[in-house]
C-alpha cells in the first residue's frame, strides 16, 4: 500500500498514458480512464518525465491535493482533475462463480498474486467449476515470475516464454507441474493488457492451453534488469525482448486474440465459448 492517486501508468504513442485506474481510489472516482493521457502534474509537463519521476510526482501523503491535466480521445480541451491522495490498497485478485464457471480478474502480477489465486482456484474446485475466465483486461503486468507461475497452472511442461540477451544468451522459462489445471480456459484481453500480462496470454495461447478473447493487446516486451550501483542508485536497463513459446515478439506487437471482442461482449462471449468445449468434451448420451 502507498499514498497516491490510484492509477497504473505507462508510456503509449511517447506519451504518458493511463493503463488503468484503480477500482475505488481517488482517480477512478474521479472519473479518469484507461487511454487518457497525462500531460502535466500540477503545473509540470510530463513531456521529459519518465515513469518513475511521473509516479514519484503523484504520490504523497494521504489528504494531499494534486492536479492532473488529462488529454482524452474526442475531448478537445484538457480536462483537470483535482485529486485528494489516499491510501491506495492493491488486491491482484478478485475471483467469482459465474453459473458453472469460475471467474477470476487479474489486476497485476505481484509478489502475493500466487498465495491469493491459490485461494480462488480452491473456491473453484470446491464449486466444481466447468470452466475457468481468467480476465487480465487493463493488467499493466509486474512480477514476471509471479506471471509465469500462474500460467503452469494449466500447463504440464514445456516452454513459457523466452527471450535473447545481448550476448546472444537465450533465457527460457517453462513450466514444472506434475498436475496442471485442466479445465477449459478463456483469457480475456484489451489494449490495456500490457507486459508479463501479455506473456501469460501469449503462453496460454501458443501452448493451446487457453481461447484468447477480446482485442490487440499494448506490445510492451521488453526485459528488464535493475543494477545498483556503488553511490546507492540504481540502473535499469533493458537486456531482451520477450518471445511467446512458438516464437512470436510481443513489444511493439502484442497478442492478437483468437476471437475479437469489444469491451463490452468479450466476457459474453467467454461464457458461450467455454458452453460450447464443455458440450464437445461432455456430449449428451445417446446423441
Amino acid at each position: 500500500e502507498f499514498g497516491g492517486v490510484g492509477i497504473q501508468i505507462g508510456v503509449k504513442d511517447n506519451r504518458l498514458a493511463v493503463i488503468a485506474p484503480i477500482e475505488g481510489t481517488p482517480a477512478h472516482r474521479a472519473g479518469i480512464k484507461a487511454g487518457d493521457f497525462i500531460v502535466k502534474v500540477n503545473d509540470e509537463t510530463t513531456k521529459d518525465l519518465t515513469l518513475m519521476d511521473a509516479v514519484q510526482k503523484m504520490r504523497g501523503p494521504k489528504g494531499s491535493k494534486v492536479n492532473l491535466t488529462i488529454q482524452r480521445d474526442g475531448t478537445p480541451d484538457p480536462l483537470v482533475f483535482t485529486l485528494v491522495r489516499d491510501t491506495i490498497k492493491i488486491e491482484s485478485v478478485k475471483s467469482k462463480m459465474i453459473d458453472n464457471l469460475g471467474y477470476v480478474r487479474l489486476t497485476q502480477f505481484q509478489e502475493a498474486t500466487g498465495r491469493d489465486l491459490a485461494k480462488a482456484i480452491k473456491q473453484f474446485k470446491e464449486q466444481k467449476a466447468q470452466g475457468a475466465i481468467i480476465d487480465l483486461r487493463n493488467n499493466p503486468g509486474g512480477v514476471l515470475s509471479a506471471a509465469t507461475d500462474f500460467a503452469q497452472l494449466f500447463i504440464r511442461s514445456g516452454l513459457l516464454v523466452s527471450y535473447d540477451r545481448g550476448s546472444g544468451k537465450r533465457i527460457a522459462i517453462e513450466a514444472v507441474n506434475a498436475e496442471p489445471i485442466n479445465v477449459p480456459l478463456t483469457v480475456v484481453v484489451n489494449e490495456n493488457t500490457a507486459s508479463s500480462a501479455e506473456v501469460v496470454a501469449g503462453a496460454l495461447q501458443d501452448r493451446n492451453r487457453g481461447v484468447v478473447v477480446g482485442t490487440q493487446t499494448f506490445g510492451k516486451g521488453s526485459v528488464q534488469e535493475s543494477v545498483t550501483l556503488s553511490n546507492g542508485a540504481s540502473l535499469e536497463t533493458t537486456v531482451g525482448k520477450f518471445r511467446t513459446p512458438s516464437g512470436r515478439f510481443i513489444d511493439k506487437r502484442g497478442i492478437t486474440p483468437d476471437v475479437k471482442a469489444s469491451e463490452r461482449e468479450s466476457i459474453k462471449r467467454s461464457i458461450e465459448i467455454l458452453q460450447a468445449l464443455n458440450a464437445i468434451n461432455n456430449p449428451v448420451k445417446g446423441s
